[in-house]
C-alpha cells in the first residue's frame, strides 16, 4: 500500500514536471506510451503462480527452552543456528539457506546473516534479528506457514548433527 500510494506521488509529480516543461497534450501521450509499454511487459512477464503454496499456518519450532524469563519488551533479539554441513553438501546447503532468509524475514526478522567459522570451515552460523521478544515469540506461535516449514526442513536436513538454536537477549539494565 505504502510503495503505491508513494508511487502515484512521485507519478504525479513527474508528470506535473513534464507537462510543465513541454506541454499537457505531449504528458498524456507520454503517460499512455508507458501504460501500453506496462500492459506489453506484463504480456512477457507474467507474476509468479503462488496458487500451489501452503499458507496455513503452522506451529512448528518448539517452545523455547530458556533459564531466565526475558520481558516482552526485551530488544532485540538475536537467534542463532548453529549447522554442521559436509563439504559435499555445501552447494545445496547454501542454496537451501536463500529460501530461508526470505522466510526469516518475512516472518519477523529485521536483519538476517550466514557465516562460517573460520577454524572449523565445515561449520556455519545462521543469525537473524528480531526487534523484541514478543516477536520472535509471535513467529513460534502461528506467524510461520507449511511453506515455511518445508523451506527451514530443506536447510536443517542438510546438517549432521541437528542444528542447535540459541536465543540471545540484552541483559537487563535495573
Amino acid at each position: 500500500m505504502v510503495v503505491f500510494t508513494g508511487s502515484q506521488a512521485v507519478g504525479a509529480i513527474v508528470w506535473g514536471l513534464v507537462a510543465n516543461q513541454i506541454s499537457l497534450g505531449a504528458a498524456f501521450l507520454g503517460a499512455a506510451a508507458f501504460v501500453i509499454v506496462g500492459v506489453v511487459a506484463g504480456v512477457f512477464w507474467r507474476v509468479p503462480e503462488t496458487g500451489h503454496l501452503d499458507r496455513e499456518p503452522a506451529m512448528y519450532w518448539a517452545e523455547p527452552s530458556l533459564g531466565l524469563e526475558p520481558e516482552l519488551d526485551a530488544s532485540p533479539v538475536l537467534v542463532t543456528v548453529h549447522f554442521t554441513i559436509a563439504p559435499e553438501r555445501e552447494a545445496a546447503f547454501l542454496a537451501a539457506m536463500e529460501p530461508l532468509r526470505g522466510s526469516r524475514l518475512r516472518t519477523g526478522a529485521s536483519r538476517w546473516e550466514l557465516y562460517r567459522n573460520a577454524e572449523e570451515p565445515e561449520r556455519f552460523t545462521e543469525m537473524f534479528s528480531v526487534p523484541s521478544w514478543e516477536e520472535h515469540l509471535r513467529q513460534h506461535e502461528g506467524r510461520l506457514t507449511a511453506m515455511d516449514q518445508e523451506i527451514e526442513g530443506a536447510a536443517l536436513s542438510l546438517s549432521d548433527p541437528r542444528p542447535t538454536v540459541e536465543h540471545l537477549i540484552p541483559p537487563r539494565v535495573d
